[in-house]
């Protein structure tokens, strides 16, 4: 039993214990360099550093070898495929041809049909 002397004592509603705030963590893996950086050794001797043109025709000049080095790759790591696996690339490339062609022909009978 209660005293009745003393006034009860108000509930407050329960609430969570204050979260401290959420650190920012660091990156778990460094960021990578870029793979291809100019060295002073690759710039062609007779292309003046002070022109923006030159700079163009440099940055242009290091895509273009680039683009080569790419290549190269992705000649080195490619096969010829054997007889099971072209006819296999023959038959899905005719069958895509033909449902793009019917679609287009159904687009043109009903563009005719409607209009």
């Amino acid at each position: 039993m209660q005293d009745s002397s003393q006034p009860p004592v108000p509930v407050s509603p329960v609430q969570p214990p204050a979260q401290p705030p959420v650190q920012p963590r660091e990156p778990a893996v460094e960021p990578v360099p870029p793979v291809h950086e100019a060295t002073p050794t690759t710039q062609p001797q007779y292309i003046s550093k002070s022109t923006p043109q030159a700079e163009l025709r440099q940055s242009k000049l290091e895509q273009f070898k680039e683009f080569i080095v790419e290549c190269r790759r992705v000649l080195r790591i490619t096969k010829k495929p054997d007889r099971q696996e072209f006819t296999t690339i023959v038959k899905i490339s005719g069958l895509g041809m033909l449902i793009i062609g019917v679609l287009g022909f159904l687009i043109s009978v009903l563009k005719e049909a409607l209009f």
